[in-house]
């Protein structure tokens, strides 16, 4: 049996914990935030100076479909449910509290075939440790989310790849290497981001600095590379009070490519007068700006707006789409759907809800494409069953006409029952 991957419920940015500040470890290391739909850990009363986890995580996922046979992404073995299994084995070793090996590997059940498995994985495989007291190093694949946007973060370099629509890829990590210096003005990191099996020269140099003033949490990422050129991200975010906050995630980049790739790549070429010439190519923007009001005692509305210059308007997603078809009559081989949003202009709405039902997370958001008025929409609730176990129902929408960016998804709706486990 073989069907379109399947979509999950609210990207990972859209569920951040409620809180102010990002804690951190004692070597100074910033933890990853954690998903909000994954269990919280129970809080160990006394650290140990060496420990070691062994951390199984067992995801089984039902999926109920409704297939959009018109879309240009539909295939003819689309059924109407699907099933999917996901397995994690996490194995951590602290020492001294400043040194850290982890290892994650990982089986899975194919979203598109259900029936079979995926080749295993390796979700994180790391090694950090702190130097001194100020200076630190992390080689690896490692899983770390940065940015303030809910929705999307355009200023998270490392991660420009993530999959908003499906919480259950939104696990593995990225390689990369860094060296890390902490003070008392914020830390500084240099590192590389290297491309698998390609040359040096096709990794990115990685410059990263967080820091706070005038109560402002800023965050800034550049990354250098000879084809993508310079690309900046910068982040910032303020409470004003105990319940309102300001913030705003943006990339300013100045990678571009031919006129002939606007079909098939996730980005467009934003460009001068002359088309043809990569000399009047000009830079873009990508940037979220929004606001989150936290209603006591544990209640969070989010409002935000995103742009990105460099996204697909209507008649650019009508082009792509009819040369999609094009292809798929010349070779019938259909084209996986995006992973990530394409379109220029778009408004943001979510409402987390963790008082309103004992051990239950409610949540509801909406994106709105502003330019051609498509909609993907998602509802939850997750029921907390015990410390270690939870189940989840969250029905998600793609609403919108044809050849608009989520009027073509192959699916019209998607109802997802989730059971979550940790050993």
């Amino acid at each position: 049996m073989s069907l379109h991957p399947v979509y999950g419920q609210t990207a990972q940015s859209a569920q951040k914990p409620k809180i102010k500040k990002k804690k951190k470890t004692s070597s100074g290391l910033k933890k990853s935030i954690p998903h909000s739909s994954e269990l919280k850990e129970p809080a160990s009363p006394i650290p140990k100076p060496e420990q070691t986890r062994i951390e199984p995580y067992l995801t089984y996922r039902l999926s109920a479909l409704k297939p959009r046979k018109e879309s240009v992404y539909h295939k003819k073995d689309h059924v109407d449910q699907a099933d999917q299994i996901y397995l994690t084995l996490k194995f951590v070793r602290v020492y001294d509290y400043r040194h850290e090996i982890g290892i994650e590997p990982s089986l899975r059940t194919y979203r598109n075939n259900p029936a079979n498995w995926e080749p295993p994985i390796v979700e994180q495989a790391y090694i950090e440790s702190a130097i001194s007291k100020s200076l630190s190093f992390t080689v690896g694949k490692k899983l770390e989310y940065e940015g303030s946007g809910f929705m999307v973060n355009p200023s998270d370099l490392l991660n420009e790849n993530k999959d908003v629509f499906d919480s259950l890829y939104q696990k593995e990590g990225v390689v990369f290497s860094r060296i890390r210096h902490q003070s008392d003005w914020g830390t500084f990191s240099l590192g590389y981001i290297p491309k698998r099996s390609q040359a040096v020269s096709s990794g990115k140099a990685w410059f990263a600095a967080n820091l706070e003033a005038y109560e402002i949490d800023i965050r800034s990422q550049v990354t250098v590379q000879e084809s993508d050129k310079t690309t900046v991200g910068l982040s910032m975010a303020r409470f004003f009070g105990d319940h309102f906050e300001l913030h705003t995630d943006s990339r300013y980049q100045r990678r571009q490519r031919k006129i002939a790739e606007l079909d098939f790549m996730e980005y467009s070429p934003y460009v001068g007068p002359n088309l043809e010439s990569q000399d009047d190519d000009l830079p873009s923007l990508f940037y979220v700006v929004g606001s989150r009001y936290v209603l006591p005692p544990r209640r969070t509305l989010v409002f935000e707006y995103i742009s990105n210059e460099s996204g697909l308007l209507p008649i650019d997603f009508k082009r792509r789409n009819e040369n999609l078809r094009t292809e798929t009559l010349d070779n019938g081989r259909v084209k996986e759907p995006p992973t990530r949003l394409l379109g220029r202009h778009f408004g943001f709405f979510s409402y987390q809800d963790d008082d309103t039902l004992s051990q239950t997370h409610l949540a509801a958001t909406v994106l709105v494409n502003t330019d051609d008025q498509s909609i993907y929409g998602t509802l939850g609730a997750k029921y907390t069953l015990s410390p270690i176990t939870s189940v989840e129902l969250a029905p998600n929408f793609f609403m919108g006409r044809k050849d608009s960016e989520f009027g073509e998804m192959p699916f019209f709706n998607a109802y997802y029952l989730i059971f979550r486990g940790r050993f």
